[in-house]
């Protein structure tokens, strides 16, 4: 399995996060770890991913189900965001949060900007270019 690496931070840049996983998408399921940095530590990509993969080797992170309709990175960021389990750390809860919200602002833009592009077809606004085949 292919490990990936995504990184949050909060609104001050104070707090970094990286989080390492692994998705097994025949069972659904994804795997991650976490490091947090601490806001007077000067945070690297590097040394970030370098703990968050030594996590996720020794066991010492999550797995969850991944539902249909939703990527793995929206799972986690959701998990993170809104899980009461006790290893969550607050600043993490909160940055997954602030994250999820920013997504779904994205995701919305997105869908109108579908919608107009739709409408502007419907009304023939924009013209479809045929190729031959």
């Amino acid at each position: 399995m292919q490990t990936r690496y995504c990184y949050l931070h909060d609104s001050k840049h104070r707090r970094h996060i990286a989080i390492a996983r692994e998705y097994e998408k025949q069972n659904s399921l994804v795997t991650f770890a976490m490091s947090i940095s601490h806001p007077s530590d000067k945070f690297t990509k590097k040394l970030g991913r370098e703990i968050a993969t030594n996590r996720l080797r020794s066991n010492k992170g999550f797995t969850i189900h991944v539902p249909v309709g939703m990527t793995p990175i929206q799972s986690i960021m959701a998990f993170l965001a809104w899980s009461k389990d006790s290893r969550v750390p607050m600043c993490a809860s909160k940055m997954a949060d602030d994250w999820f919200e920013m997504d779904l602002q994205t995701t919305m833009q997105m869908k109108l900007t579908l919608n107009q592009f739709i409408e502007a077809i419907q009304e023939q606004r924009i013209e479809l270019v045929h190729h031959p085949v």
